[in-house]
Parts: structure tokens; C-alpha cells; sequence
């Protein structure tokens, strides 16, 4: 059966860290992997309002930034192979922003320790968990005293209903993401400490290259320094894109960020797009 998971854990990293370089592992005793090193280039759009292209990111909320330009997170990772399903990962990572005179910005970069099958049973269900460490070396992180943070993410993919043939490439399949975060601060610390993010998925698998993809999002985080009942809603979207395989090393997915909580609005629905691209 294929691993479809191993196309969809790409897209999952843009809540504050890398995409993955999992397509390195995807390896069986007939396909060795040439070289334990690779190296994987990607990016994650946050793009206009489908309503009102501009050079601004939507306004959902009144509150909301007026200023808010489109921008790009990209992340380079180096990754090391310890076995076909263990590899140890560093990333660089920056904001790209392409409008308003331009601008990048280094961001933290961090490291982590990444099982691809960590669980794995016979009818396709596998289990994706890492564990990181992000270093606080950014300027925005020494102006807040942040001085790392400790992070876990766990992907679970499941079969729903796939087609008989032996490759099962075309069906629906589910999945579920889980982070969890933990940043420490100096005395002059300010930001989040604790941060949870959720995100059940449906994938539609077309072929064993195409896929709609539809998940929705959630998240929470404690303050630093509030009581500990005292936690903020990040907001909660619904995404819907496509997932296409261009080629093995080249994986597109384009969507749509459907704000949930304010009413419909085109202008509110936001573009916004992934592209991971291996190198080597």
C-alpha cells in the first residue's frame, strides 16, 4: 500500500516549524536509501483575500492588523538518517516578504529527532512523531527573552475507504495532527509558554499523485506570566487545497483559509499555497 501519509506530513509544519523531510526515509528492502544525508527546501504561503487581491493579508476581525502583508515562511533542512524511519533534522528558517519594499527576516532555527512509523499496523494506520528543540536566536526572540522552546508533533494517519486494487491509490483517508510546545523566557520574558494545536484531516486520494485534502484547525496558548486558568484562542480555519505529487522531489499543495467564527466573506478567505522541493 502506499504511504500517503508520507506525501500529507509535508504540509503539516506550518504552525511554527519545519516541513519535513520524510520523502528521504520512504525507503523498503528493494529501495535502499543511497546516502543517510538530504536535503529538502520549503515554503508556506500566507497569501490575499480571494475577494480583494492585494498586497495585504485579509482583515478578518475589526482588532484585526490593518497591516498585515503577504508573506512567505521558508525553512531549508539539512537531515541526517539513522535508520529508514529515524533522522535527525536541522533546519534554517525565514519570513520572506515580497511586498513593501521587501524584506527577510532569520527566525529561530531549531533541530529535532523525527520517527516516520513510529507505530504502524498491517491495514495502513501509521503513527509520524518528532520531537524539537527551537534555539532562541532570532532578533524578535532576544527582544521578547525568549530563549528556546521545546516542541512535539504527531501525525496519525488512517484508511477510510480505499479502492480494491493492490496499490489502494485512489479512496478517503483521515488524519490527525497534535502539538504541543513549551517555551522558556527570561525575567524579561513576554509571549506564549504553552502552546497546543489541533487538526483532524480528510484526504480524497484521486490517484496515487492528486489528493483534495480539507482539515480543521485549532489552537490554544497560555500567556507567560498569567494565572494558569488563563488561556487565549489562537482562532480556529477550515483548509481546503489539492495535493499533487509533481514529481518525487516535488511536492505542491495550493488552498484556500476559510476564517471560522466571523460571517463568509470572500475578502476573509484567504490563498495560500506549500511547495517542498528535495534537493537531494
Amino acid at each position: 500500500m502506499r504511504r500517503f501519509w508520507l506525501s500529507a506530513v509535508v504540509f503539516l509544519f506550518g504552525i511554527n516549524a519545519s516541513a519535513s523531510d520524510e520523502v528521504l526515509l520512504e525507503s523498503s528492502a528493494d529501495e535502499p536509501v543511497s546516502s543517510p544525508f538530504g536535503l529538502n527546501f520549503s515554503s508556506i504561503l500566507y497569501g490575499p483575500g480571494v475577494g480583494s487581491i492585494s498586497s495585504q493579508q485579509p482583515r478578518i476581525f475589526e482588532a484585526s492588523d490593518p497591516n498585515s502583508p503577504i508573506y512567505s515562511k521558508n525553512f531549508l533542512n539539512t537531515s541526517y538518517a539513522l535508520s529508514p524511519d529515524l533522522s535527525v533534522i536541522a533546519t534554517v528558517y525565514w519570513h520572506y516578504r515580497p511586498v513593501q519594499g521587501q524584506s527577510l527576516e532569520l527566525q529561530d532555527p531549531s533541530i529535532r529527532v523525527a520517527h516516520s512509523s513510529l507505530y504502524h499496523t498491517e491495514n495502513g494506520l501509521n503513527l509520524y512523531a518528532d520531537a524539537r528543540i527551537h534555539f532562541g536566536l532570532s532578533s524578535g526572540s532576544r527582544a521578547n527573552d525568549l530563549l528556546a522552546g521545546v516542541q512535539s508533533f504527531q501525525y496519525l494517519t488512517f484508511p477510510l475507504v480505499m479502492s480494491p486494487d493492490e496499490e489502494q491509490t485512489r479512496g478517503l483517508s483521515g488524519a490527525l495532527r497534535v502539538s504541543e510546545r513549551r517555551n522558556f523566557f527570561g525575567p524579561e520574558g513576554e509571549g506564549s509558554d504553552v502552546e497546543f494545536y489541533l487538526a483532524p484531516e480528510l484526504l480524497f486520494h484521486l490517484n496515487s499523485d492528486l489528493s483534495l485534502n480539507a482539515f480543521y484547525e485549532a489552537g490554544t496558548n497560555h500567556v507567560f506570566g498569567a494565572p494558569g486558568n488563563q488561556w487565549s484562542n489562537d482562532g480556529n480555519d477550515l483548509v481546503t487545497g489539492v495535493s499533487w505529487d509533481i514529481t518525487p522531489s516535488l511536492y505542491l499543495n495550493p488552498y484556500l483559509i476559510f476564517q471560522v467564527g466571523s460571517a463568509f466573506s470572500w475578502s476573509k478567505t484567504a490563498l495560500g499555497g506549500f511547495v517542498s522541493w528535495k534537493l537531494f
